[in-house]
Protein backbone atom coordinates (compact mmCIF):
# COMPACT_ATOMS: atom_id res chain seq x y z
CA UNK A 1 0.00 0.00 0.00
CA UNK A 2 1.14 3.53 -0.65
CA UNK A 3 0.57 7.53 1.57
CA UNK A 4 1.43 9.57 -0.71
CA UNK A 5 3.94 7.83 -2.63
CA UNK A 6 5.46 6.04 0.70
CA UNK A 7 5.82 2.66 1.76
CA UNK A 8 3.14 1.56 3.90
CA UNK A 9 2.91 -1.76 6.72
CA UNK A 10 1.33 -2.99 9.30
CA UNK A 11 1.55 -5.73 11.62
CA UNK A 12 -0.14 -6.56 15.36
CA UNK A 13 0.85 -8.20 18.09
CA UNK A 14 -0.34 -10.88 20.85
CA UNK A 15 -2.36 -8.18 22.78
CA UNK A 16 -4.02 -6.91 19.50
CA UNK A 17 -1.98 -3.34 19.37
CA UNK A 18 -1.71 -2.36 16.16
CA UNK A 19 1.90 -0.62 14.48
CA UNK A 20 2.02 1.29 11.55
CA UNK A 21 4.59 2.45 9.55
CA UNK A 22 4.70 4.70 6.27
CA UNK A 23 7.23 7.15 4.14
CA UNK A 24 5.77 10.54 3.09
CA UNK A 25 7.74 11.26 -0.26
CA UNK A 26 6.81 15.08 0.51
CA UNK A 27 9.11 14.62 4.21
CA UNK A 28 12.59 13.76 5.14
CA UNK A 29 11.15 11.10 7.59
CA UNK A 30 8.70 8.21 8.15
CA UNK A 31 6.93 7.35 10.71
CA UNK A 32 5.80 4.39 13.38
CA UNK A 33 2.52 4.71 15.21
CA UNK A 34 1.19 2.69 17.90
CA UNK A 35 -2.58 1.88 18.41
CA UNK A 36 -3.96 0.02 21.49
CA UNK A 37 -6.57 -3.49 20.47
CA UNK A 38 -9.72 -0.90 20.50
CA UNK A 39 -7.93 1.56 18.32
CA UNK A 40 -6.78 3.92 20.56
CA UNK A 41 -4.10 6.17 19.66
CA UNK A 42 -0.55 5.37 21.82
CA UNK A 43 2.08 6.99 20.43
CA UNK A 44 3.90 8.15 16.60
CA UNK A 45 7.65 7.90 16.81
CA UNK A 46 9.64 9.93 13.66
CA UNK A 47 12.99 9.20 12.39
CA UNK A 48 14.65 11.14 10.38
CA UNK A 49 15.61 9.81 7.04
CA UNK A 50 17.78 12.53 5.16
CA UNK A 51 15.51 12.11 1.64
CA UNK A 52 13.13 10.21 -0.03
CA UNK A 53 15.62 7.09 -0.66
CA UNK A 54 15.58 6.15 2.71
CA UNK A 55 12.07 4.21 3.17
CA UNK A 56 10.84 1.13 5.76
CA UNK A 57 10.06 -2.56 4.41
CA UNK A 58 8.68 -4.34 7.09
CA UNK A 59 7.67 -4.21 11.08
CA UNK A 60 8.89 -7.14 13.37
CA UNK A 61 7.64 -7.95 16.34
CA UNK A 62 8.62 -9.95 19.84
CA UNK A 63 7.04 -11.46 22.66
CA UNK A 64 7.89 -8.99 24.78
CA UNK A 65 6.33 -5.75 23.03
CA UNK A 66 9.20 -4.42 21.21
CA UNK A 67 9.30 -3.15 17.54
CA UNK A 68 11.57 -3.59 14.84
CA UNK A 69 11.43 -1.06 12.07
CA UNK A 70 13.70 -2.29 9.36
CA UNK A 71 13.84 -0.19 6.06
CA UNK A 72 16.19 0.46 3.17
CA UNK A 73 18.47 3.33 1.92
CA UNK A 74 18.65 3.28 -2.02
CA UNK A 75 22.34 4.89 -1.71
CA UNK A 76 25.01 3.89 -4.26
CA UNK A 77 26.57 0.79 -1.89
CA UNK A 78 22.96 0.11 0.44
CA UNK A 79 22.31 0.69 3.61
CA UNK A 80 19.74 -1.26 5.12
CA UNK A 81 19.04 -0.69 8.81
CA UNK A 82 16.94 -1.90 11.81
CA UNK A 83 15.48 -0.08 14.59
CA UNK A 84 14.57 -1.27 17.86
CA UNK A 85 11.89 0.31 19.96
CA UNK A 86 10.29 -0.77 23.12
CA UNK A 87 6.07 -0.70 23.78
CA UNK A 88 6.64 2.55 25.45
CA UNK A 89 8.13 3.76 21.95
CA UNK A 90 11.86 4.58 23.54
CA UNK A 91 14.43 3.79 20.63
CA UNK A 92 16.43 1.54 22.04
CA UNK A 93 19.34 0.60 19.64
CA UNK A 94 20.09 0.98 15.64
CA UNK A 95 22.10 -1.75 13.74
CA UNK A 96 22.43 -3.01 10.00
CA UNK A 97 24.75 -3.50 6.87
CA UNK A 98 27.95 -2.40 5.95
CA UNK A 99 27.88 -5.25 2.83
CA UNK A 100 27.90 -3.64 -0.75
CA UNK A 101 24.79 -2.92 -2.32
CA UNK A 102 22.70 -4.77 -0.08
CA UNK A 103 19.20 -4.54 1.26
CA UNK A 104 16.69 -6.07 3.88
CA UNK A 105 13.29 -7.41 2.45
CA UNK A 106 11.94 -9.32 5.63
CA UNK A 107 12.72 -10.02 9.31
CA UNK A 108 11.63 -12.21 12.14
CA UNK A 109 12.49 -12.16 16.24
CA UNK A 110 12.47 -15.66 17.85
CA UNK A 111 12.22 -16.09 21.63
CA UNK A 112 15.02 -15.08 23.00
CA UNK A 113 14.88 -11.95 20.74
CA UNK A 114 17.54 -12.55 18.44
CA UNK A 115 16.28 -10.95 15.14
CA UNK A 116 17.04 -12.39 11.61
CA UNK A 117 16.71 -10.00 8.21
CA UNK A 118 17.29 -11.41 4.63
CA UNK A 119 17.17 -9.88 1.14
CA UNK A 120 20.15 -9.30 -0.92
CA UNK A 121 23.77 -7.64 -1.68
CA UNK A 122 25.92 -7.42 -4.84
CA UNK A 123 27.53 -10.67 -6.04
CA UNK A 124 31.22 -10.59 -5.66
CA UNK A 125 31.65 -9.71 -9.17
CA UNK A 126 29.74 -6.51 -8.43
CA UNK A 127 27.25 -7.67 -11.22
CA UNK A 128 24.21 -9.02 -10.21
CA UNK A 129 22.57 -10.07 -6.75
CA UNK A 130 23.17 -13.06 -4.35
CA UNK A 131 20.74 -14.22 -0.74
CA UNK A 132 21.74 -12.06 1.91
CA UNK A 133 20.49 -13.01 5.72
CA UNK A 134 21.92 -11.38 8.63
CA UNK A 135 21.48 -12.67 12.48
CA UNK A 136 21.75 -9.77 15.39
CA UNK A 137 21.51 -10.71 18.87
CA UNK A 138 18.68 -9.01 20.94
CA UNK A 139 21.17 -6.38 21.67
CA UNK A 140 21.62 -5.41 17.93
CA UNK A 141 25.23 -6.60 17.98
CA UNK A 142 25.97 -9.08 14.41
CA UNK A 143 26.09 -12.76 14.76
CA UNK A 144 26.66 -13.90 11.79
CA UNK A 145 26.21 -12.63 7.74
CA UNK A 146 26.19 -15.28 5.32
CA UNK A 147 24.95 -14.90 1.28
CA UNK A 148 23.98 -17.58 -1.37
CA UNK A 149 25.28 -17.53 -4.65
CA UNK A 150 22.85 -19.44 -7.10
CA UNK A 151 24.04 -22.10 -9.60
CA UNK A 152 23.53 -19.70 -12.41
CA UNK A 153 25.35 -16.75 -10.98
CA UNK A 154 22.60 -14.93 -11.73
CA UNK A 155 19.89 -12.58 -10.12
CA UNK A 156 19.47 -14.58 -6.57
CA UNK A 157 17.00 -12.47 -3.51
CA UNK A 158 15.61 -13.81 -0.56
CA UNK A 159 12.08 -12.48 0.58
CA UNK A 160 11.06 -14.40 3.54
CA UNK A 161 12.89 -15.32 7.17
CA UNK A 162 11.38 -17.65 9.72
CA UNK A 163 13.36 -18.96 13.15
CA UNK A 164 11.78 -22.17 15.14
CA UNK A 165 12.44 -22.10 19.03
CA UNK A 166 15.76 -24.09 18.73
CA UNK A 167 17.17 -20.95 17.07
CA UNK A 168 17.57 -22.74 13.32
CA UNK A 169 16.87 -19.65 10.78
CA UNK A 170 15.03 -20.93 7.46
CA UNK A 171 15.09 -18.39 4.53
CA UNK A 172 12.93 -18.78 0.45
CA UNK A 173 13.12 -16.56 -2.28
CA UNK A 174 14.09 -16.57 -5.91
CA UNK A 175 17.39 -17.82 -7.68
CA UNK A 176 17.81 -17.19 -11.66
CA UNK A 177 19.67 -20.07 -13.68
CA UNK A 178 19.07 -19.71 -17.72
CA UNK A 179 17.24 -16.53 -16.82
CA UNK A 180 14.44 -18.85 -15.30
CA UNK A 181 13.06 -18.41 -12.00
CA UNK A 182 13.79 -21.28 -8.99
CA UNK A 183 12.52 -21.45 -5.46
CA UNK A 184 15.76 -21.84 -3.53
CA UNK A 185 15.11 -22.66 0.63
CA UNK A 186 17.84 -22.84 3.38
CA UNK A 187 18.41 -24.13 6.83
CA UNK A 188 20.69 -22.59 8.93
CA UNK A 189 22.01 -23.32 12.60
CA UNK A 190 22.01 -21.19 15.50
CA UNK A 191 26.07 -20.56 14.72
CA UNK A 192 25.36 -19.78 10.84
CA UNK A 193 26.24 -22.88 9.47
CA UNK A 194 24.31 -24.26 6.26
CA UNK A 195 22.36 -27.42 7.51
CA UNK A 196 20.64 -27.59 3.79
CA UNK A 197 19.69 -25.85 0.73
CA UNK A 198 16.99 -26.80 -1.57
CA UNK A 199 16.51 -26.18 -4.76
CA UNK A 200 13.21 -26.28 -6.50
CA UNK A 201 12.15 -26.44 -10.30
CA UNK A 202 9.33 -26.67 -12.46
CA UNK A 203 10.18 -26.66 -15.55
CA UNK A 204 10.59 -24.06 -18.46
CA UNK A 205 7.46 -23.86 -19.39
CA UNK A 206 6.02 -22.69 -15.92
CA UNK A 207 9.07 -21.26 -13.27
CA UNK A 208 8.09 -20.38 -9.47
CA UNK A 209 9.89 -18.49 -7.03
CA UNK A 210 9.45 -18.65 -3.35
CA UNK A 211 7.49 -15.80 -1.59
CA UNK A 212 6.56 -16.94 2.12
CA UNK A 213 7.41 -20.15 4.33
CA UNK A 214 6.30 -21.15 7.44
CA UNK A 215 7.42 -23.49 10.28
CA UNK A 216 5.06 -26.18 11.96
CA UNK A 217 5.97 -28.07 15.44
CA UNK A 218 7.63 -30.31 13.94
CA UNK A 219 10.24 -28.86 11.98
CA UNK A 220 8.33 -28.97 9.00
CA UNK A 221 8.26 -26.67 6.57
CA UNK A 222 5.78 -25.13 3.73
CA UNK A 223 7.35 -23.14 1.27
CA UNK A 224 4.81 -21.05 -1.08
CA UNK A 225 5.73 -19.21 -4.62
CA UNK A 226 4.34 -17.38 -7.27
CA UNK A 227 4.95 -19.10 -10.71
CA UNK A 228 4.24 -17.46 -14.21
CA UNK A 229 4.34 -19.10 -17.67
CA UNK A 230 7.43 -19.05 -19.72
CA UNK A 231 8.98 -15.59 -20.27
CA UNK A 232 5.79 -14.15 -19.84
CA UNK A 233 5.34 -10.88 -17.60
CA UNK A 234 2.60 -11.30 -14.17
CA UNK A 235 2.36 -14.20 -12.33
CA UNK A 236 -0.91 -16.20 -12.11
CA UNK A 237 -0.16 -19.90 -10.78
CA UNK A 238 0.78 -20.59 -7.14
CA UNK A 239 3.55 -23.49 -5.72
CA UNK A 240 3.45 -24.92 -2.26
CA UNK A 241 6.32 -27.40 -1.32
CA UNK A 242 6.26 -29.04 2.29
CA UNK A 243 10.32 -30.04 3.32
CA UNK A 244 10.63 -32.11 6.78
CA UNK A 245 13.14 -30.81 9.33
CA UNK A 246 15.88 -32.47 7.12
CA UNK A 247 15.27 -31.13 4.02
CA UNK A 248 13.07 -33.93 2.17
CA UNK A 249 10.28 -33.24 -0.29
CA UNK A 250 7.36 -34.46 1.14
CA UNK A 251 4.45 -32.79 -1.38
CA UNK A 252 4.45 -30.51 -3.77
CA UNK A 253 1.61 -28.85 -5.07
CA UNK A 254 0.93 -26.26 -8.40
CA UNK A 255 -1.52 -24.57 -9.62
CA UNK A 256 -0.31 -22.85 -13.00
CA UNK A 257 -4.90 -21.71 -13.35
CA UNK A 258 -4.10 -19.15 -10.65
CA UNK A 259 -7.34 -20.27 -8.98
Amino acid sequence: STVNGGNLYAASDKYGNLYFSFFDMNDSYFRLTKYDSSGNYQWTKYYVTGGYNTYPQAIALDTTGNIFLIGNSQTATGSPFILKYNAQGDLLWTAGSTINGSGFFAGFVDKPGNIYVTGYCKDSNNYSRDYLTIKFNNAGIQEWAKRYNGPGDEYDISVSVKADDEGYCYITGTSYFLFIEHTVTIKYAPNGDTIWTRFYSQDSNYQYGGSDLIIDNFGNVFVAGLGREGNHDGYGGYSLIKYDKYGNIIFNKIDTNGN
